[in-house]
């Protein structure tokens, strides 16, 4: 339990997993097409420009959030980043679906709590 927010594991939730940061880090190197659900602080935010692509130049970011099992970087493609940028803040928590992407995690759906 983090600020009131839970970290458990649960097979039940339709078919995706609530994991902790710890997990996610772990299994990411094994399974690209898993998808989980979890509540994280966003600790830093770096904002970048698409070099390649279908339209090179679009804004994305890479997240970096931690609960009390640890920490792991998620990416925001531009899809993405142009929905969730003016709600995304260094120091808030927000509950995230990610999507294995064979090299890490990149976001599906974010809110903030």
């Amino acid at each position: 339990d983090l600020m009131g927010f839970s970290f458990s594991y649960d097979h039940n939730v339709n078919t995706e997993d609530n994991w902790s940061c710890k997990e996610c880090f772990n299994r990411a190197k094994n399974n690209r097409n898993l998808t989980a659900v979890f509540t994280a602080k966003i600790d830093k935010i770096k904002k970048t420009i698409t070099k390649k692509g279908k339209n090179p130049g679009q804004e994305m970011c890479q997240i970096s959030i931690s609960d009390n099992t640890g920490s792991i970087s998620v990416v925001c493609f531009p899809e993405q980043y142009s929905k969730y940028k003016k709600e995304l803040y260094e120091g808030s928590y927000c509950t995230l679906k990610v999507k294995g992407a064979g090299f890490g995690w990149s976001i599906e759906t974010i809110k903030i709590n």
